[in-house]
């Protein structure tokens, strides 16, 4: 004689795993509310005086682009990250998020570019920036060759 157990288990965890995804999707949306109201008018505001001041650093220009992102300013976010990595060209998160802006922004022409660029100064870097989805362009023949060349030289 085997144990019993009732046909109804299956269908009470499909529930509570439903329930359980729906309470995860709230805390999400909420999280998200509350991650864009930061990026309110006003804080944008105190973040661009402190980017456009004289001795402002990368730092400053990372957090203005990021706002600028989050409030869904793209444009205006690329012209920051693109301040952000001249002040500090080693710095392949701000790289990586520029790369990333503008492949959103269609912008395929100055991915390219900036990716070539990268290339030839961290290879290894710009290799696992490339390999994101959102940037890259598997249909592009030119990103093709700079992948190949990006693998190459990661390798050297």
């Amino acid at each position: 004689m085997g144990i019993k157990y009732s046909r109804r288990w299956p269908a009470r965890w499909l529930a509570l795993a439903a329930a359980a995804s729906a309470v995860l999707e709230v805390h999400r949306a909420s999280a998200r509310r509350a991650h864009e109201s930061m990026a309110a008018p006003a804080v944008l505001e105190a973040l661009h005086r402190a980017a456009a001041a004289p001795e402002a650093g990368a730092e400053e220009w990372r957090r203005f682009a990021h706002a600028l992102e989050m409030a869904g300013r793209a444009e205006h976010a690329i012209v920051a990250w693109t301040r952000a990595v001249a002040l500090d060209p080693l710095d392949n998160a701000s790289r990586a998020a520029l790369a990333t802006a503008l492949a959103k922004a269609g912008r395929d022409e100055e991915l390219l570019e900036m990716l070539d660029n990268w290339v030839l100064q961290d290879a290894r870097a710009a290799l696992r920036a490339m390999g994101r989805p959102e940037i890259a362009r598997p249909d592009d023949a030119r990103f093709r060759a700079l992948l190949a060349e990006a693998r190459s030289q990661a390798v050297d």
